[in-house]
């Protein structure tokens, strides 16, 4: 029984295969054409020029060489002919990044949102206008800047505009969901849903419970290990509740929504990472609306990719294009079709193999409209190995173009329409999963009331997805004014071919009745008060009246007023007008008088901003409003003292003093490092737009950011120096500053300007480009002359335009101005150490020296060097009595240093003379001494007493090599020699434990005669030996008959060594002591380094596992350290001296350490 069991699931394996692949010669060809190739981005579809034929665009990570990547975005036009042209953009290039076409503004030309990361961490989201010339316009929308995001365009609150959803990670990676509803006009306003803030998520649209309102579907990380996948049902106006289906969780997630299945309801498909970091491509059918079955497929769980439906092979079927990672690490990668057989059936598609990819987008499109779906991908393939192609679908069956629907009736109320039809038909499609689309315009022919961004003459689509109208035969509009409305429906089949449009038709929207308003408060007319019905909105006049053009229905209403509690309600409108009356309830409010006061008195025309209003303070320096009760922040200026922030409470008729600081003339030189989150005492910042950005005060910086600028908004800001004391100056000021600049625009700019004693701002300098990086700034140094003669006091301005490119930034940090420096010692040249050759002195003292140049103004008397390491001084050179501006001398110090042992060995320089302050960055030079080695023998001088070499006796010295190095020679020295003979010699590494011994290498026979006697002789060796660091011994063999003495010291604790068998031992003897044997390796055992930023010292770079970074100054130094892109790693604290900087846990590449003591970058290289 169990055989027959296991032939019957064989032979039904193998009639679902032959099924699954029934059509093996629907095969695809790769177009042969070369495309920017790119990963983790985009790639879709769109006819953006409505010509006839599907143009492409994609973004992502391109390669800049090597395993460096930099954002892209490329589009690529149709020539009809099976080719692509390339053509120049102006969309924002991204990495991490996503793209959607939509049709925001009416005008049937596909308009673009693309989001993700700018470069150096710089988040963005924009939505670009196509102009249905070629060129697209940033329409500088204030969208949040996400990373890895998902985008869907839909109409959610029916008023015949698409509306915007968004899904990602913001810049402090946490998860984001927004939804923004379209104003007609271009812009776009977020509205609250209570939809979870995911990210690495998905998104997409459509109307599961066939109610003619688009509902959205959502899927990606809440939080750590926490993943989400949730259905919101629209309940109208935008207005959304879960519905409580168990959806799979997933995490770098995919979605997609259609109706597989036949039965009129939009199923879901769904891939990503569960709670379990199980990869899993799931799929659910929806039953009625209002549940969800799971329905097990072979389909390959994948992350980081899509999943898209289509009718691949025009069986009426519709089938599953994904891409992908199959495993967490993306160590594997996939490309594949599951041909839908029905019955909830899907079988994988094998007559045609993909490239494999993973942070990976795939789609359907009918490029050369031969009625087949064709395939779109971009992804990662391999290290530095990205592609984007185009696959030809070459299925036998064509699709053929379905029939529009009939029937076509509109039921009109007041401002709203219910448009229905009955079903078209297709010859491949059931008719139960047509999808419909619909346009309506105010003149025949038009789409600018409900686009349906299709040719409205032949119904040719201009994007490959589900009509606007869903599966329902029925189309819901409202909030439409008097006029005459031209509207029309085609049918869209599963390989996304629309019919033509049905015959046009008619209907009027003329029945608006009036609703009135009456407002007052205490019985009297209130003016000013707000009252919005929908989306109208409408003040009060003087009267406290409003008045609304409505259609019969039912409404609520709110009504606002500054001092006056909100006020709602409901009324219904029929048959004939109305007039709502409502009373307001004042809430309490209060005289608040604030009273400036400065040190000479009554501070008049300050300025205060409270509560959105403006007043003045007078002669009295009295200023006074009329304020609701409660606690109100409030800003003030005044001319000649510091701005003031605050916050005041008022619970009754309050008198407010404020004491003004004046801004105080500052006396050079000065340095301002930005170190608070606060803004610096004496300086002035100003939002010149009034747009509500200025210039705020993070990380040590100085920043003014633009990244959520909208429209139309034109982001100026200054920041003002305190003035600084010029009187009676001869010298230069001098005015440096660390910054980056970014210009990811066209035109934004950052200007620096001077002013002496208030008078007109001058321009010093004008940025306009790129300039440094965020984690590398740039150093600008200014030098103005004759400044003294002109006044008494000098302050600077840093300006800031974006030019309306809202995803700019400029940054400034160390902010110094001072005068030509009066004393000032420039070190350069530092004296390399003497190092004896001899091979027998492994040790032998150095001195220090440096040149160094007077460049300051003044000549300096008696200078002299001094070294110093962690302990105290170590040498001092001699006094020079008088150095002239400009000269130079080289300075030797004495004592010399002598090492005793090997070691890292750090010494710090710097010039020094008596009551003159020479510190500065030129004046300090870091010298590192690394003795590598410790393979020494006795003194050179040795020569009384000997060792004989007896007969079959190997003896010798042992070796420590402290790092890996090349044996180039080893030297001997000998004490007699009677007679001409011979000898030989091995290397043997030595286990540090054991002391086994094994043979490197061997060294033959070598000859020697009487006149070496009292000699130091080297022996090269015909071939060096690479050897790695550990314990060796170079022992010795007599070959003739003669007993050769070797030099020894007879001190004491002495020690030469013995090979028994395998084995190495010492033999101590106060009388043999250590042999004159000499082990030579290549560097001798010595390195130097010189380093002049003295504050700290990272060594060795690059780094594999562990480095050295040394604090030279007395305090504990706080660093971050980032990665390439700006992602914080870790912070760690550095004490004085030494300290160990672990690498292990990060991978090959740069790597910044950013410290208030300017930044160090460093490299990974295993």
């Amino acid at each position: 029984m169990k055989k027959i069991y296991t032939l019957i699931i064989t032979s039904l394996m193998v009639i679902l295969s032959m099924i699954g692949n029934k059509s093996n010669a629907q095969a695809f060809t790769e177009v042969p054409q070369t495309f920017a190739p790119t990963y983790y981005g985009a790639a879709v579809w769109a006819d953006y020029d409505k010509d006839g034929f599907l143009d492409f665009f994609v973004n992502g990570w391109k390669s800049t060489g090597g395993s460096s990547s930099a954002p892209s975005a490329y589009l690529y036009h149709n020539n009809g002919n099976n080719t692509f042209s390339e053509v120049a953009n102006t969309i924002q290039p991204l990495g991490a990044a996503s793209a959607a076409w939509g049709d925001m503004n009416n005008d049937g030309f596909p308009d673009l949102v693309v989001g993700g990361n700018a470069g150096s961490s710089v988040y963005s989201t924009r939505v670009y206008r196509n102009n249905g010339n070629g060129s697209f316009t940033d329409i500088q929308g204030g969208f949040i800047g996400l990373i890895t995001p998902a985008f869907a365009w839909a109409d959610l609150n029916n008023d015949g505009f698409q509306d915007l959803i968004v899904v990602g990670g913001d810049a402090a990676s946490d998860g984001q969901t927004k939804v923004y509803l379209n104003n007609k006009n271009e812009t776009f306003t977020e509205t609250a849903t209570g939809m979870v803030n995911l990210t690495n998520g998905a998104v997409a649209t459509g109307d599961i419970n066939n109610d003619g309102l688009v509902d959205i579907v959502i899927s990606g990380r809440f939080d750590s290990f926490d993943y989400r996948s949730a259905i919101y049902i629209n309940q109208g106006g935008a207005v959304f509740t879960q519905l409580p289906a168990a959806l799979e969780s997933a995490r770098y997630s995919s979605l997609s929504i259609y109706d597989y299945s036949g039965d009129g309801f939009a199923d879901i498909l769904l891939a990503g990472g569960n709670n379990s970091e199980v990869l899993h491509t799931s799929l659910y059918k929806n039953i009625n609306g209002t549940d969800f079955q799971f329905i097990p497929t072979p389909m390959t769980g994948v992350i980081q990719g899509s999943v898209a439906w289509g009718d691949m092979n025009n069986d009426g079927l519709s089938d599953v294009l994904l891409t992908g990672s199959n495993v967490s690490t993306g160590a594997t990668r996939v490309t594949e079709i599951y041909t839908n057989q029905g019955n909830d059936t899907f079988v994988k598609f094998t007559a045609f193999n993909f490239d494999g990819l993973r942070r990976s987008t795939a789609q359907w499109g009918d490029y050369n409209n031969d009625g087949k779906l064709d395939v779109l991908v971009t992804g990662y393939r391999n290290v530095s190995d990205y592609i984007t192609k185009i696959y030809t679908n070459n299925t036998v069956n064509a699709n053929t173009q379905p029939s529009p629907p009939s029937n076509l009736v509109s039921n009109v109320a007041g401002g709203s329409a219910v448009l229905s039809w009955t079903a078209g038909s297709d010859a491949q499609t059931n008719v139960n999963s047509l999808t419909y689309n619909v346009r309506i315009g105010s003149s025949p022919g038009a789409s600018d009331v409900v686009t349906s961004i299709a040719n409205s003459t032949n119904g040719k689509r201009f994007l490959p997805r589900n009509g606007n109208a869903g599966m329902t035969e029925s189309f819901n509009i409202s909030g439409l004014d008097y006029g005459t409305y031209y509207w029309s429906v085609q049918s869209i089949d599963g390989a996304f071919d629309g019919s033509a449009f049905a015959a046009e038709q008619v209907f009027v929207v003329s029945d608006l009745l009036t609703a009135t308003f009456q407002v007052t408060s205490s019985g009297q007319p209130l003016a000013g008060a707000t009252v919005s019905v929908g989306s109208q909105q409408i003040s009060t006049n003087e009267n406290g009246i409003a008045i609304f053009n409505l259609a019969p229905g039912s409404y609520t209403y709110t009504i606002t007023h500054p001092f006056h509690a909100p006020f709602s309600g409901n009324f219904a409108i029929s048959d004939q007008s109305v007039s709502i009356p409502v009373e307001m309830v004042a809430l309490p409010a209060f005289d608040l008088s604030f009273v400036v006061t400065g040190p000479q008195g009554p501070v008049e025309n300050a300025l205060i901003e409270i509560a959105g209003e403006v007043i003045t303070t007078d002669a009295s320096g009295i200023a006074t409003l009329f304020i609701l009760a409660g606690t109100h922040p409030y800003y003030l200026y005044a001319e000649g003292y510091n701005q003031i922030w605050g916050e005041v409470t008022v619970n009754a008729t309050t008198t407010y003093p404020i004491q003004a600081i004046p801004i105080a003339i500052q006396d050079l030189p000065y340095s301002e490092y930005f170190t608070s989150t606060s803004q610096p005492i004496h300086w002035l910042n100003f939002d010149e737009t009034s747009t509500g950005y200025s210039w705020f005060f993070d990380q040590g910086r100085a920043i003014i950011d633009s990244d959520a600028a909208g429209q139309g908004v034109n982001v100026k800001a200054s920041l003002i120096s305190p003035p600084f004391n010029t009187t009676g100056l001869t010298s230069a000021v001098v005015l440096t500053f660390d910054h980056f600049f970014n210009q990811a625009g066209a035109n934004n700019t950052g200007t620096v300007f001077y002013s002496i004693d208030g008078q007109e701002w001058v321009s010093l300098v004008v940025f306009t480009q790129v300039t440094g990086t965020i984690n590398d700034f740039e150093t600008e140094e200014i030098i103005l002359s004759d400044v003294g003669p002109l006044g008494n006091e000098i302050r600077f301005k840093f300006s800031y335009d974006d030019g309306n490119n809202w995803s700019e930034q400029w940054m400034i940090d160390e902010v110094t101005v001072s005068t030509t420096i009066a004393y000032q010692m420039t070190m350069s040249n530092l004296l390399q150490p003497a190092y004896s050759q001899t091979p027998l002195i492994h040790f032998e003292p150095f001195n220090f020296g440096a040149r160094g140049q007077n460049t300051g103004a003044l000549a300096i008397n008696d200078v002299s060097l001094n070294i110093y390491d962690g302990s105290g001084d170590v040498a001092n050179s001699i006094i020079v009595p008088f150095f002239p501006v400009g000269g130079q001398y080289d300075f030797v110090a004495s004592p010399s240093f002598m090492p005793v042992t090997a070691g890292s060995y750090f010494f710090t320089h710097h010039f020094v003379a008596p009551g003159i302050d020479l510190s500065g960055p030129t004046n300090l030079a870091m010298l590192k001494i690394d003795i590598t080695d410790s393979i020494f023998a006795t003194d050179f001088d040795e020569t009384a007493g000997g060792f004989a070499l007896a007969d079959g006796i190997f003896a010798g010295n042992k070796f420590k090599l402290l790092t890996n190095d090349d044996f180039t020679s080893f030297t001997i020295g000998w004490n007699q020699i009677t007679s001409v003979t011979s000898f030989s010699a091995d290397l043997y590494s030595i286990h540090p434990t054991t002391q086994v011994a094994t043979l490197v290498t061997h060294i033959n026979p070598i000859e020697v005669d009487p006149s070496s006697s009292m000699q130091l002789v080297t022996y090269p060796l015909s071939e060096e030996v690479s050897l790695s660091a550990g314990y060796y011994a170079l022992v010795l063999r007599k070959e003739g008959a003669a007993q050769p003495l070797i030099s020894y010291d007879g001190a004491d604790n002495g020690k030469y060594w013995v090979l028994n068998g395998s084995i190495l031992n010492p033999v101590s003897d106060a009388v043999v002591g250590n042999l004159m044997v000499r082990m030579n390796v290549g560097d001798l055992g010595v390195s130097i380094s010189e380093n002049t930023a003295i504050s700290l010292q990272l060594y060795p770079n690059p780094i594999t596992d562990y480095a050295i970074i040394r604090n030279n100054a007395s305090t504990l130094i706080h660093g971050d350290i980032f990665d390439i892109n700006g992602k914080l790693l870790r912070s760690i604290d550095l004490i004085p001296g030494d300290n160990v900087l672990s690498t292990s846990d990060l991978q090959n590449g740069f790597y910044y350490l950013k410290t208030d003591k300017g930044p160090l970058r460093f490299i990974v290289n295993r």
